[in-house]
């Protein structure tokens, strides 16, 4: 892991609540030169402390989204399941979890249809006890 000093922290932050900005407006605001902001983020994405750039859509724009929690049988190995589902089309994250489930996955796609493919490709996953979806119907942020 790499350690982050007060600037790196700030620069990342400001990307979090909008990876719009240009280097030069987060320079401003961090009182850095547009080289140094480009040079800090390139050491970021070079240390994998930030791993991609995203965006976030309006409601209106928003894809079908469920979390899936997925049991799988005992003596099974977890982390090799929970790498197969991340390659399914439609997974966006997945974790390792506590509880009577094993793995939560994150699943996002334009439609239904499309979601409940990628909750049946989960299923077929060879030691995948049981399933169970949840639909988000909205988000408080």
């Amino acid at each position: 892991m790499v350690k982050l000093d007060e600037l790196d922290s700030l620069i990342l932050k400001i990307l979090r609540q909008n990876s719009n900005l240009s280097n030069n407006e987060i320079g401003k605001q961090v009182n850095l030169s547009e080289a140094g902001v480009r040079k800090r983020i390139s050491k970021l994405i070079e240390t994998g402390t930030i791993k991609k750039f995203t965006i976030e859509t309006s409601e209106e724009h928003e894809n079908i989204s469920a979390i899936t929690l997925v049991a799988v049988d005992p003596n099974s190995k977890i982390d090799e399941i929970a790498n197969q589902i991340k390659l399914l089309e439609g997974v966006k994250r997945v974790y390792e979890i506590t509880g009577s489930h094993d793995i939560a996955a994150f699943i996002t796609n334009e439609d239904i249809e499309k979601v409940n493919r990628s909750i049946d490709l989960i299923r077929n996953i060879p030691h995948v006890h049981t399933t169970d979806t949840k639909i988000i119907l909205k988000s408080h942020e």
